[in-house]
C-alpha cells in the first residue's frame, strides 16, 4: 500500500496530461522575468479560472496561485523568487493541467554570462518556424527576442494559434520571449493582451542581466516630437549604468531591399542611438539576415552600433541589393544566438539547416580602429544634400531653355577637418559652366557650398544630373579618422521628388510644377499619385484648371490615361469614352493608376458600376503554375469537368470580396475556380476592377483579359481591365492559384456608359 500512495502523484500526473489537453487551446509561455519573477500565460477554449503550481523541482511544486476571476486568457505573475535560479512549474484550470515544465529568473547582476536568441517574421510559414525553434532549443538560451510580423494578419485572431503559438509552443514555454510590434500585427488589442512585456504601451523597456533591452514601435511615430522620442531619450538617460543597450523593433534604419525606402526613423533613432551608446540594433521586416559596418561618430568618443536585420523566421524571403552599409547579407531563413558577457557579445547567425552564416563581435571598449566603418556624419551630409537640392529652382526661362545660377549650402557636422571634392555629371541635354571636380576643404561643421551654372531646354530635362560628392579626413590637418561611406550621390530629379512627398496636402501646385518640369521623369506616376492624394481629400475645392493648362502642353495618351479620372471624381464623364480606349492601351499591366484614386471610385462609388455578389466556385485541385500555363479556356474547363469538383454558391462581399478561406479553409500550393454570369442591356464596353491574393487568371466569353502569376496580397481594384460584353448574358470565369495564408479575390464591374 505505501508503494501505491508513493506513486498517486506521479500516476496523477501522467493521467491529467494524456486526458485533460483538450481543454487547452495554446501554452503555457513566459513574459517578463525578473530576478525575483515571472509570468506565465496561456489560453483555454472555455472561460475558468487558473492556477499555477510551482517549486524547485518537478516532485515539490509546493507554491500555489490562483487566478481571481474567471476567463478564457489566464495570466498569472510568480513573484518572490530567487534570481537566476531554476524553478518547475504547472498549469490548471477547472480539473484539467499541462505538463510541466521549469523557467529560470533573470540574474541580479552584471556579471552572469547570458545566451540571447534573436528570430523574426516568422509569419506565413509554421512549418519552417518550428523547425527553427528546434533548432533554436538545443542552443538553450535565456531569453529570445522577436522583432515582429508574429502572425499575418494580427487581427484575424484564428492566425495565432496554427502560425505562432503552436510552432513555438515548446521554446516559448520555458524561455520567456521578447516581442516588437510588426506591420502584420495591425496593432491589434490580442497582440498586447498576449505580449504582456508591453504592459498596454505600444513601446517598452526591461532589463535582464547586464543588458537593458528597449522595444521600440516602429510602426507608429518616431519623430522628435512623438511620445515614443520623448520617451526614448528618457529611457536612454536612465540606462546610462547597464552594460548593455540593444534596441529591437521591426522596420531597418539601413536595408537591402531593391525596392523600399529609406525610413524616416533613421534620421530620428540613429542620432540618439550613437549619442547613448546603443551598441546593437536588432530589426526584422526585410525577410533575410543582414549586418551592418559598425555605424557612429568619429571624434573625441567613437561611439557606433550595429544593426542587424533578423528577418527570416519562416516569412517568404526577399531578394536584396547590397548598399555601402553592409557587411553581410544573407537569403536565409534563419536565427541569431549572442553570448553575452560584461565585456563582450559574440553573435553568429545559424541558418535552417545548422551551419553558421555569420560570426561578429562587439567589444564594449572598441575603438572602431578600422576603415570599415560608416560615419554617420557622412550619412547625415548625403541627407541634407538632398534636401538641399529638393529646393532648387530656375533662375528665369530664357529662350525655351531653363537657367539656374545659384550656390547651394549645405549644413555639415563633421567633428574634424575634412577634405573632398564635388562634381556634376550629366548623361542628358543640361549644360553646365564647370563639369570638372571643384575641390573644397572644411574646417568641422564648416558648410558646403555647391555652385549650381546650367541650363536645360525645357522639353529635355529628363534625365537630370547628378551631384556627386566625395569626402574624406583631411590628414593635411592632422585627421586620421577611417571611414568608408566617403561617396554621395544624388540626382536632381530625384532630390526635387523628395518636395514632392512632404508636399502641402491642401495644395497642388508643387505636385503640379514638379509634372510640367519633369513630364518624362522616373517619378511621373508617384507625382500623380501624390496629386490624387491631395485632390481625393479636397475633393469639392479640387480645382482641375491646372490639369487642364498641364494637359494642353503635355499632349501625351499616358498623361490622359492617368489624368483624366480626376475629372470622373468631380462628375465629368465626357471624357470617358477616350479614357476607355487609352485604358485598352495602357491597363493594366503598363501604367498603374494611383491606389488611393482607385479605392474612392470602389468604395465611395464616385465610378458608376456594380458589385457582383453571387458567385460559383469550385475547387481545389493541386497547384497549376500560372506563369508555365498554355492551355486554352476549354482546356482549364475540361481540366475541372475530369476532376470531377462540385461547385457551390458564394457570396461576395458589399465590396466584391469572396473569401475562398472561408470556403475551403486554409490551404496552400492549390488552384480552385470561380465563375459568374453577368446581363449586359447592349453591347459595350465596361471595366473590371479586380485585385488577387495570390495568382489569377480572368477570362471573359472564353477570351483570357488577365492573368498574374506572383504571391500578393488582394486589394479591391490592383487592377483595371477593360472588357466588352454583348447583349445578354456574359460569361466571366477566374482561376485562382493559393500560396499560403490568406486567399480570395476582389470584382467590380465599372459602368458609366450604363450597359449594365
Amino acid at each position: 500500500m505505501k508503494k501505491i500512495i508513493a506513486l498517486l502523484p506521479i500516476l496523477l500526473m501522467l493521467f491529467s496530461c494524456d486526458t485533460f489537453g483538450d481543454s487547452l487551446k495554446f501554452g503555457p509561455y513566459l513574459q517578463r522575468p525578473t530576478p525575483d519573477g515571472i509570468s506565465i500565460l496561456w489560453e483555454t477554449e472555455n472561460s475558468v479560472a487558473g492556477k499555477v503550481i510551482y517549486g524547485l523541482t518537478a516532485e515539490s511544486l509546493s507554491d500555489t496561485l490562483h487566478e481571481d476571476s474567471t476567463g478564457t486568457f489566464h495570466h498569472i505573475r510568480v513573484s518572490g523568487l530567487e534570481p537566476n535560479t531554476v524553478y518547475f512549474y504547472r498549469c490548471f484550470w477547472a480539473g484539467d493541467s499541462t505538463e510541466i515544465y521549469n523557467f529560470k529568473t533573470a540574474p541580479d547582476n552584471d556579471a552572469t554570462p547570458l545566451r540571447i536568441c534573436v528570430v523574426g517574421d516568422s509569419r506565413s510559414n509554421p512549418e519552417v518556424f518550428h523547425h527553427l525553434c528546434k533548432q533554436i532549443e538545443k542552443y538553450k538560451p535565456d531569453i529570445i527576442f522577436h522583432s515582429g510580423d508574429l502572425v499575418a494578419a494580427g487581427d484575424h485572431i484564428e492566425q495565432w494559434k496554427p502560425q505562432f503559438f503552436d510552432p513555438a509552443e515548446n521554446l516559448i514555454s520555458h524561455i520567456p520571449i521578447y516581442t516588437a510590434l510588426g506591420n502584420h500585427e495591425r496593432r491589434a488589442g490580442y497582440y498586447y493582451q498576449h505580449f504582456t512585456i508591453h504592459q498596454g504601451m505600444p513601446y517598452w523597456s526591461a532589463d535582464y542581466g547586464s543588458v537593458h533591452i528597449i522595444g521600440l514601435n516602429s510602426v507608429e511615430d518616431g519623430s522628435p516630437n512623438s511620445d515614443q522620442y520623448k520617451w526614448l531619450v528618457k529611457d536612454l538617460k536612465k540606462s546610462q549604468d547597464r552594460p548593455w543597450r540593444i534596441a529591437i523593433f521591426h522596420h531597418p534604419l539601413y536595408h537591402a531591399h531593391p525596392k523600399r525606402p529609406i525610413y524616416d526613423i533613421r534620421y530620428y533613432w540613429s542620432p540618439l542611438f550613437i549619442e547613448n551608446d546603443v551598441q546593437l540594433v536588432v530589426t526584422g521586416h526585410d525577410h533575410y539576415y543582414l549586418r551592418t559596418f559598425p555605424i557612429g561618430k568619429r571624434g573625441e568618443k567613437n561611439r557606433a552600433f550595429i544593426q542587424v536585420v533578423s528577418a527570416g523566421g519562416g516569412a517568404p524571403l526577399y531578394d536584396y541589393r547590397k548598399t555601402e552599409f553592409i557587411d553581410v547579407v544573407q537569403k536565409k531563413h534563419h536565427f541569431m544566438i549572442l553570448d553575452v558577457t560584461k565585456e563582450k557579445i559574440v553573435a553568429k547567425a545559424i541558418s535552417i539547416d545548422g551551419k553558421v552564416i555569420d560570426q561578429f563581435e562587439y567589444v564594449r571598449e572598441n575603438s572602431f580602429a578600422t576603415k570599415d566603418f560608416i560615419e554617420w556624419s557622412a550619412v547625415q551630409l548625403a541627407a541634407k544634400t538632398k534636401a538641399a537640392l529638393s529646393s532648387v529652382k530656375p533662375e528665369i526661362l530664357e529662350a525655351g531653355k531653363y537657367i539656374f545660377d545659384t550656390n547651394i549650402v549645405i549644413p555639415t557636422e563633421f567633428k574634424f577637418p575634412t577634405i573632398g571634392y564635388y562634381q556634376w555629371k550629366n548623361e542628358g541635354n543640361w549644360t553646365f559652366s564647370s563639369s570638372g571636380k571643384i575641390m573644397f576643404q572644411l574646417d568641422p561643421a564648416q558648410p558646403l557650398v555647391i555652385s549650381m551654372k546650367a541650363s536645360v531646354p525645357e522639353d529635355k530635362t529628363s534625365p537630370s544630373p547628378e551631384l556627386v560628392i566625395h569626402i574624406d579626413a583631411d590628414s593635411t590637418a592632422g585627421s586620421r579618422e577611417k571611414f568608408s561611406n566617403k561617396d554621395i550621390k544624388v540626382r536632381l530629379e530625384d532630390a526635387q521628388f523628395l518636395r514632392i512627398q512632404v508636399a502641402d496636402e491642401k495644395k497642388a501646385d508643387d505636385v503640379l510644377q514638379f509634372l510640367d518640369f519633369y513630364p518624362n521623369g522616373s517619378h511621373f506616376n508617384e507625382a500623380v499619385k501624390k496629386l490624387s492624394t491631395i485632390i481625393l481629400k479636397n475633393k469639392r475645392e479640387a480645382d482641375l484648371a491646372p490639369i487642364d493648362k498641364f494637359l494642353r502642353k503635355h499632349q501625351q495618351p499616358e498623361f490622359r490615361y492617368q489624368l483624366y479620372p480626376f475629372y470622373f471624381i468631380k462628375g465629368d464623364y465626357s471624357k470617358f469614352p477616350e479614357w476607355l480606349e487609352l485604358a485598352e492601351k495602357f491597363a493594366p499591366e503598363r501604367i498603374d493608376l494611383a491606389s488611393s484614386l482607385i479605392s474612392r471610385f470602389v468604395f465611395n462609388m464616385d465610378f458608376p458600376g456594380k458589385v457582383i455578389s453571387q458567385w460559383q466556385v469550385a475547387g481545389p485541385l493541386p497547384y497549376l503554375e500560372i506563369k508555365d500555363l498554355t492551355e486554352t479556356f476549354e482546356q482549364i474547363q475540361s481540366r475541372v469537368t475530369s476532376a470531377h469538383l462540385e461547385w457551390k454558391t458564394a457570396q461576395a462581399s458589399k465590396w466584391g470580396f469572396v473569401n475562398f478561406v472561408d470556403i475551403f479553409g486554409e490551404q496552400r500550393k492549390v488552384t480552385s475556380f470561380a465563375r459568374t454570369t453577368i446581363t449586359a442591356k447592349q453591347e459595350g464596353k465596361a471595366l473590371l476592377f479586380f485585385g488577387s491574393d495570390d495568382g489569377a487568371i480572368v477570362w471573359v466569353n472564353g477570351k483570357k483579359v488577365f492573368s498574374h502569376a506572383q504571391k500578393r496580397n488582394a486589394r479591391p481594384c490592383d487592377e483595371i481591365i477593360p472588357v466588352s460584353f454583348h447583349q445578354g448574358e456574359n460569361n466571366i470565369f477566374i482561376q485562382l492559384n493559393q500560396i499560403d495564408v490568406d486567399w480570395g479575390f476582389y470584382l467590380q464591374v465599372g459602368d458609366p456608359q450604363g450597359i449594365l
